[in-house]
C-alpha cells in the first residue's frame, strides 16, 4: 500500500515580546528543524517558513498583533 505525500507547512513565529529569537523566541526555529526532519523522512513535503512583522518597529503588544495578522493571511 502506497502513501501519498502530504504536503504540511511548518510556520515559525520566533519573536517574544517583540524580539526575534530570543528566550522563546528561539524555540520555534529548534523545533522545526526536529519536526521537518521527521516529516521528510516520513517522506512527506515540507515547506518552512518564518513569519516576520511588517513593521521595523518591535513593541511587544504591537509586533504580537503583526504576527497573528501575517499568520492569518498563511
Amino acid at each position: 500500500m502506497s502513501q501519498s505525500k502530504t504536503l504540511v507547512q511548518l510556520l515559525q513565529a520566533p519573536y517574544d515580546s517583540g524580539h526575534f529569537a530570543l528566550r522563546m523566541g528561539a524555540g520555534p526555529s529548534a523545533l522545526a528543524a526536529g519536526a521537518a526532519d521527521r516529516l521528510r523522512t516520513g517522506g512527506h513535503d515540507v515547506r518552512e517558513q518564518v513569519v516576520a512583522p511588517t513593521s521595523s518597529w518591535r513593541a511587544e503588544l504591537k509586533t504580537t498583533f503583526e504576527l497573528h495578522r501575517a499568520i492569518a493571511v498563511l
